[in-house]
């Protein structure tokens, strides 16, 4: 497929064209914000300034109006990136950091995040004693993990939850050491007939308020997507243990996160990409060790049928931060190529939200009878009012109608866009 340059070398192209770039790949890929792409409504110079900062090749600071810069700051907080770039400026000469005014709110931001660094590690401290003692393995997955195995520093990475994944043996007694611990779950899909629709449960605390995080616990790693011969029990066999300041806990190894992340970004968060995602892309491409892991990751993305994702994701991470992909592994027409049942399923999904009836293909699971396609459709479109309650929440609970409505309206409206 179609290579590009990276976003800090000299060309022609401006970001909006290497986005484009990525979006021939993936149509349906654009970045989060109000409007959508709102990053690519800066200032083209201020765009390229922000990318060669975090690509560690910096430039001076552009001359643009303060209004800009408080623009950019809005904009990156939906991206979460904020404590990165303060990071980033904070280890270059004085001429190449934004106004100090600018500064000062990055600092901020980065000093938040180390509080919110420090409840995270005692939340998972708490957790994976209580696990550990009940003789149930978890595999913390996303941001936490992915802060202690391949960021510089744990602020850096803060996440906005906690995900955990457990065998689907395990779920029942996951339950019940987080109910023990004061979480509830207040919309149930595990072992319901809404289990094939989705990933997780989420769990919340009202005895901790907002020092500690929800937590998703998850029973298989992804709810829209392609048949994944990589089972949980594979992910666990290949785990890693992790060290934090005050617990050590298991995670996904390397290959397993980045195809993982690869996969959120590709199906689940294509319609709002972050630029965090993106770095964590970068981050975890950078700690591969050549050739095995490289050669791991060409492998098993096939096998996972995510071979197309992570071509997205390396595209991504190489257009928007300059990641330099080993020699022999640059070229994806020398990767082992997608299956033809990954290529199907890819434009079913990444189409979805053009098409109703492939939004619905995309999430019913691979293998289910006519018949049970026909009720999970159903189940699709009017989810357990338990369930759609919770992602849309109404002020008094005869109003749920309301939450039925707006997630239609949803919907709708993704597919217009």
């Amino acid at each position: 497929m179609k290579q590009n340059a990276p976003a800090t070398s000299a060309s022609s192209h401006t970001t909006l064209d290497l986005f484009r770039d990525v979006q021939h790949l993936h149509p349906n890929m654009r970045f989060c914000g109000e409007p959508p792409d709102a990053l690519l409504t800066l200032p083209e110079e201020l765009i390229r300034y922000l990318l060669a900062l975090l690509s560690g090749a910096p430039q001076p600071a552009p001359q643009v109006h303060s209004d800009e810069w408080t623009k950019l700051i809005t904009i990156l907080k939906a991206h979460w990136v904020l404590p990165l770039v303060y990071w980033h400026a904070g280890h270059v000469p004085k001429k190449m950091r934004p106004p100090r005014e600018v500064m000062d709110t990055l600092r901020g931001s980065f000093q938040w995040s180390r509080i919110r660094t420090l409840y995270m590690e005692r939340q998972l401290q708490q957790l994976t004693s209580a696990f550990r003692e009940a003789g149930v393995r978890m595999i913390v997955l996303k941001g936490p993990a992915l802060a202690r195995m391949v960021y510089p520093d744990t602020a850096l990475r803060a996440g906005s939850d906690l995900d955990i994944l457990v065998h689907p043996k395990e779920m029942t007694r996951s339950k019940e050491i987080l109910s023990q611990l004061g979480y509830t779950c207040d919309a149930r899909k595990f072992g319901t007939d809404v289990e094939a629709l989705s990933h997780h449960e989420e769990f919340t605390s009202s005895q901790h308020g907002q020092q500690f995080r929800s937590i998703e616990l998850h029973w298989k790693l992804i709810r829209i997507g392609l048949l994944q011969e990589s089972d949980v029990d594979n992910l666990f066999d290949n785990a890693v243990q992790v060290s934090a300041d005050s617990s050590t806990f298991e995670a996904l190894n390397p290959v397993d996160a980045l195809i993982h992340r690869a996969l959120n970004n590709a199906f689940m968060h294509d319609g709002d990409m972050r630029l965090i995602w993106i770095y964590d892309i970068l981050m975890l491409a950078q700690s591969l060790k050549e050739p095995k892991e490289w050669l791991l990751l060409q492998n098993r993305c096939v096998a996972w049928q995510a071979r197309l994702a992570v071509e997205v994701a390396l595209t991504l991470a190489r257009s928007w931060y300059g990641l330099r992909l080993p020699d022999a592994y640059a070229n994806f027409s020398t990767w082992p190529a997608p299956s033809a049942e990954e290529l199907d399923a890819w434009n079913l999904i990444t189409l979805r939200r053009k098409r109703l009836d492939f939004m619905i293909g995309a999430h019913l699971p691979h293998g289910a009878s006519f018949l049970e396609n026909v009720w999970l459709t159903i189940r699709l479109i009017v989810p357990p009012r338990t369930v759609v309650v919770k992602l849309y929440p109404v002020r008094h609970p005869w109003l749920f109608p309301l939450s039925y409505i707006r997630r239609w309206s949803r919907w709708i409206n993704k597919m217009q866009t």
